[in-house]
């Protein structure tokens, strides 16, 4: 009788998410509303790209030191490895270092860092899987983490997609719609604001005063100096922005409503003007504000008005 002859394995697939391809196993299975994110469910272990931001104004080695110094507040032990320069798919100069470490004894994730300076960008690759199935596949996921990474390859944005700027000015005269009750910010040119609990009702039942939004870099300082002592830190922002494929430092977003009215059920409700802080991101070509109150903790999804 003939030999039996090996299954043909699939062909390997790439997958490409906020500018950047990378190759992915024709095995896994894709994560429902989450961009970049796969399951090998054989293993019980989450694929991801973890995050895409800008690498300004930091330097490889800074970039770094703040990731891994952001990992060790939450697990532990976190282990480091060296960054080490290479040469990628594309040819381009690149910085690379991998992350070890348990979360809560349960736990464990395995990451790897690309840091490309003449493209101005950080990217990371990781897995998360519980403590069982790493010990049974640890070097299985080391392995395939480390590929993803090495395959990688970012296409900066085309000329043409970066018209649109996004700013602080970009808010001014729009009007945003949430997703969930049907509420609406009204952001006037003029830097005045009305939220009405209704978009049908704009004689009751909402906030007004004066608005100021920070984008980017901006909203980065503009947090730092403020909340600084209250023990808010560049690691706390890091983390926030990486936390998400399709954030980014040039759509992360703060906005202060210094609240002068709330009108309830026809009653005026403040007796001097208080002031609320939100911050997230602008998404969607700068048509979906995913915001949160930063004292209650409050999400919220708003989509720009036409």
């Amino acid at each position: 009788p003939l030999p039996a002859q090996p299954e043909e394995s699939a062909a390997p697939l790439t997958a490409t998410c906020k500018n950047v391809t990378f190759a992915i196993d024709p095995a896994w299975s894709v994560s429902d509303g989450y961009d970049g994110v796969y399951m090998d469910e054989v293993r019980g272990v989450i694929y991801h790209l973890n995050g895409v931001s800008p690498l300004s104004p930091y330097t490889p080695e800074e970039f770094y030191n703040e990731l891994l110094e952001f990992y060790q507040e939450e697990n532990s032990p976190v282990l480091g490895g060296p960054l080490e320069e290479s040469t990628g798919a594309d040819g381009v100069r690149r910085y690379m270092a991998n992350l070890q470490m348990v979360q809560d004894d349960t736990y464990y994730m395995y990451f790897t860092l690309v840091v490309c300076p003449e493209q101005d960008v950080a990217i990371t690759f990781g897995a998360q899987t519980l403590a069982t199935p790493a010990a049974l596949y640890e070097e299985e996921i080391i392995r395939t983490v480390e590929h993803m990474a090495d395959t990688a390859v970012y296409t900066p944005p085309a000329e043409q997609d970066q018209d649109l700027v996004f700013d602080a000015d970009y808010f001014a005269g729009t009007a945003w719609t949430a997703s969930n009750d049907n509420s609406q910010w009204v952001f006037d040119a003029n830097g005045s604001f009305h939220w009405y609990q209704s978009r049908q009702v704009t004689d009751d039942n909402y906030y007004a005063g004066t608005y100021q939004f920070y984008v980017g870099q901006e909203a980065w300082d503009y947090l730092l100096a403020y909340f600084s002592d209250m023990g808010l830190t560049e690691e706390d922002l890091l983390g926030v922005i990486n936390d998400r494929p399709e954030y980014s430092l040039e759509r992360f977003v703060c906005l202060v409503a210094t609240n002068e009215s709330f009108l309830l059920d026809g009653e005026e409700q403040l007796s001097a003007p208080t002031q609320t802080h939100y911050f997230g991101f602008l998404l969607e070509n700068g048509s979906y504000l995913n915001i949160a109150n930063m004292t209650t903790g409050s999400s919220y999804a708003f989509t720009k008005d036409p």
